[in-house]
């Protein structure tokens, strides 16, 4: 396996304008695999780069503060959505985890940024296996009962984000077959159904993303298919188009969360009612520690996403009961 490096030359030569040089490096060593040569060198500027931009936001914030810059710590933080342009000449939707380099500890040192990037490829992998555990689960003798990608999703919204408004509701991973890495792509207008009608069934009910309700509890609710996304009974033997969503945020630094929704039929776990109070608090507790922890891409990309899924999905599970 390999991974792939990137490095700027410093300091920012001709017109503020550098080099964005690209390399290939080997996952147990860490070193180089082309000594003599890199796969991409490309010309670039600070105001370019998505990992600095948002670095500098909160510098240039610090600097409106009543103490200056020195009143503010240096903190880490999530960069914007932005595309990510691989060794092989690609490009992915990724996000930054960003840290500054300040050595006095506040920005009134702040000289420049170390980032590692998580693409959301990555995102989406999790959402999908996760999906396949629970879809797996229902199938069991326990539950008997069928889903699709039709009738039920596992997926993340970009909930809030302090500096970057426009990216509110963005869908970041979905469990369907939808390929959101080369593109932008927000919830409500997915192109897989019930990803837009989900996110728009919640947008109804909580009128934005970064809604009071949704950020501090977690949600259950159900809405109908056929009745313009309104509540509906979750008895099949009343209807069979009503569906039940669960909703989880998490935040992945002071200015930025994501929200994971679970989508089923409303009744899937009606087969067999579990009471799993016991298990659904554990990974809970796991979730908010690890929203609260600084995180890491490995963090990001698998446990976080794990955990939210699971407790979403266990929340809906003897809340449907």
């Amino acid at each position: 396996e390999t991974l792939t490096a990137a490095s700027q030359d410093a300091p920012m030569g001709v017109n503020n304008r550098t080099i964005l040089t690209w390399w290939p490096l080997s996952v147990t060593a860490g070193t180089r695999l082309v000594e003599n040569g890199a796969l991409l060198r490309t010309p670039t500027t600070l105001q370019e780069d998505k990992s600095f931009a948002v670095q500098a936001l909160i510098a240039e914030r610090a600097h409106r503060e009543l103490g200056g810059k020195a009143s503010v710590y240096a903190e880490r933080i999530w960069s914007e959505v932005h595309p990510l342009q691989t060794a092989q000449g690609t490009s992915h939707l990724k996000m930054s985890w960003t840290a500054p380099i300040a050595h006095c500890g506040n920005y009134s040192c702040f000289e420049g940024v170390i980032a590692s990037d998580v693409s959301l490829s990555e995102i989406r992998a999790d959402c999908k296996s996760e999906w396949t555990k629970l879809a797996e689960r229902l199938a069991s003798p326990a539950y008997d009962f069928q889903i699709g990608t039709g009738n039920s999703s596992v997926f993340i919204v970009h909930m809030h984000s302090f500096f970057f408004p426009e990216q509110q509701g963005m869908l970041i991973g979905a469990s369907g077959e939808e390929n959101i890495t080369y593109a932008v792509q927000y919830a409500n207008e997915s192109t897989q159904e019930i990803v837009s009608l989900t996110a728009r069934a919640l947008l109804k009910k909580f009128q934005r993303w970064n809604a009071k309700d949704l950020r501090e509890r977690e949600q259950q609710f159900n809405f109908s298919l056929a009745k313009d996304l309104e509540p509906c009974d979750p008895n099949p033997n009343v209807t069979t188009d009503c569906l039940q969503v669960g909703t989880r945020s998490v935040q992945l630094d002071n200015f930025t969360s994501w929200l994971a929704v679970v989508v089923l039929p409303a009744g899937a776990f009606n087969a067999q009612v579990k009471q799993n109070k016991q298990r659904v608090a554990e990974a809970l507790a796991l979730a908010k520690q690890s929203a609260k922890n600084e995180m890491t891409i490995a963090q990001i990309s698998s446990s976080m996403v794990f955990l939210l899924i699971l407790s979403v999905s266990s929340l809906i599970g003897f809340g449907l009961g």
